[in-house]
This record gives C-alpha cells, structure tokens and sequence, in this order.
C-alpha cells in the first residue's frame, strides 16, 4: 500500500514537471512570436 502511494506521488511529481515544462516552451514561443 505504502508503495503504491510512493508511486503515485512520483508520476505526479513527473507529470507537474512536463506540464511546466511545456508552460514554459508555450510562453517561450509565444513571446518570441511576439
């Protein structure tokens, strides 16, 4: 049980990195369209 929490809150963790990552790449992209 304990385990399956620790994994859980590791592909969270990965998934809240990507979406900043691509927040980032957006606004990147938008300001240079800019």
């Amino acid at each position: 049980m304990y385990r399956m929490y620790s994994n859980l809150s590791i592909i969270y963790f990965l998934v809240s990195l990507l979406m900043i990552c691509l927040c980032c790449t957006c606004l990147l992209c938008i300001h240079k369209n800019v």
